[in-house]
C-alpha cells in the first residue's frame, strides 16, 4: 500500500539516487529528516530527505520528457498524454493550480501529500515550454 513514507522516500528512489541496483540495498530506513541506506559490501549512510524530495519531481520530470502530449482542438486546456513505450494514455487537463491526471501517480500524491504532479502532467508543461510546475504557476 503506497503510503506518505514510501512515496516520496523509498528503496526505489535510493537506488536511482545512488546509481545502485534495488536489491544491492540490503536496509532501508526513515528517520526524521534523513534516511538511512545500508548496500551490500558497504559502510550504512544517510541521505537527507531533502534529495528524496528533489529527486520525487525530477525523476517524474525526466520521465514526462520521454512522452508525448497532444491537445484536444475542442478543447484546450485537455490534453492526452500517450507513453508509446508502454502503449498507454492518460487524460491530462489544465487548471490554474496545475495539470491534473487520471493516472494512480498523480491520484496517490493528491490523497497523500495534498497535491501532486505526475510524469503525464510534467509532459504538458514541458509542450508548453514550461521546465517546473513552479513556472507554470508564476506564469
Amino acid at each position: 500500500m503506497v503510503s506518505r513514507d514510501n512515496l516520496v522516500y523509498s528503496i526505489a528512489s535510493a537506488s536511482r539516487i545512488l546509481g545502485v541496483k534495488r536489491e544491492s540495498i540490503k536496509g532501508f530506513k526513515r528517520f526524521w529528516k534523513v534516511c538511512w541506506i545500508w548496500i551490500k559490501g558497504q559502510r550504512p549512510f544517510f541521505i537527507s530527505k531533502l534529495v528524496f524530495n528533489r529527486h520525487f519531481a525530477e525523476h517524474r520530470q525526466r520521465q514526462g520528457a520521454e512522452l508525448t502530449a497532444k491537445s484536444w482542438p475542442e478543447a484546450p486546456q485537455w490534453y492526452t498524454v500517450e507513453n508509446q513505450a508502454k502503449g498507454t494514455s492518460y487524460p491530462v487537463t489544465l487548471e490554474d493550480d496545475g495539470p491534473e491526471c487520471a493516472c494512480h501517480d498523480y491520484q496517490n500524491q493528491v490523497v497523500i501529500l495534498g497535491k501532486g504532479i505526475c510524469k503525464h502532467g510534467y509532459a504538458v508543461l514541458l509542450k508548453l515550454g514550461y521546465g517546473s510546475l513552479r513556472e507554470y504557476l508564476a506564469a
